[in-house]
């Protein structure tokens, strides 16, 4: 299972054939947008109720103590914020819902830690510079009163920074810049499944320019599956990600696990 920023990470998508119901509208998310789910169920349940059911309101992703799962694609609105069809919460912003909120305890503040941590890592996949003005809460979009617990417990200012503090560490984290080809310190075979040990980028060609860095950056600790492997036509290796892109084989900057 890959991991963001050290939480375990999934999807359990919504079918496209909902789009219209779910996420009806493309975007390039520009904020992120935090929910508490006012419940007690696990991430799991949360993205199987809103993948299942055929009403308009939906979020990204769910966070609870153990992981956190995605059900609607990002390059994809969701109907979480209460602000129209056009209003720029639910246009532009992804969804997090943190799970077990309505009872607290243990599970609560594990699901609680879970999602800073887990934000922090997808604002750098995003290519969203974490501030106050990009971290949200769903009251600053329509007034209702949620992220409850944290509103309730006066934490939003706490919860906000802790975020961008997150976010600022990892980006301070030692950057991948590609390195000539130097075959001692690559791997040459399919190494199966890596770990990243700096931030890493993902290139849709074997050629890491700047215009084929569409994959996204993955901070330190992201697990990768590789299905095969590649070279430039300098012999310099590449790996192959589950999801089509290519990933550094510098040992350097991954670890096969």
């Amino acid at each position: 299972m890959a991991t963001v920023n050290g939480v375990l990470f999934r999807q359990n998508l919504v079918s496209s054939s909902k789009y219209g119901i779910k996420a009806p509208n493309t975007m390039k998310p520009k904020k992120i947008t935090v929910h508490n789910t006012y419940n007690d169920a696990t991430s799991q349940n949360e993205t199987d109720y809103c993948k299942n059911n055929n009403n308009e309101v939906s979020f990204h992703v769910a966070v609870d103590d153990k992981e956190a799962i995605q059900v609607v694609p990002f390059n994809r609105n969701a109907w979480h914020c209460g602000d129209g069809g056009n209003g720029y919460g639910n246009r532009n912003t992804i969804g997090v819902e943190i799970c077990y909120s309505k009872s607290g305890g243990s599970k609560y503040t594990k699901a609680e830690q879970n999602a800073i941590k887990y934000i922090a890592g997808l604002c750098v996949q995003q290519g969203i510079a974490a501030s106050k003005d990009t971290i949200k809460k769903h009251q600053d979009w329509s007034g209702k009163y949620c992220p409850h617990r944290i509103l309730a417990e006066k934490r939003w200012p706490a919860m906000q920074q802790a975020i961008i503090d997150e976010y600022n560490r990892i980006k301070s984290s030692k950057s991948h810049t590609p390195a000539s080809s130097n075959k001692n310190t690559y791997y040459t075979e399919n190494p199966r499944k890596v770990k990243t040990l700096v931030q890493c980028d993902l290139y849709n060609s074997v050629d890491f320019t700047t215009k084929n860095k569409t994959g996204g950056t993955y901070p330190v600790g992201t697990i990768f599956t590789i299905t095969g492997m590649a070279k430039t036509k300098g012999g310099t290796p590449r790996l192959k990600t589950k999801s089509g892109y290519y990933l550094t084989a510098n040992t350097k900057f991954v670890k096969k696990i």
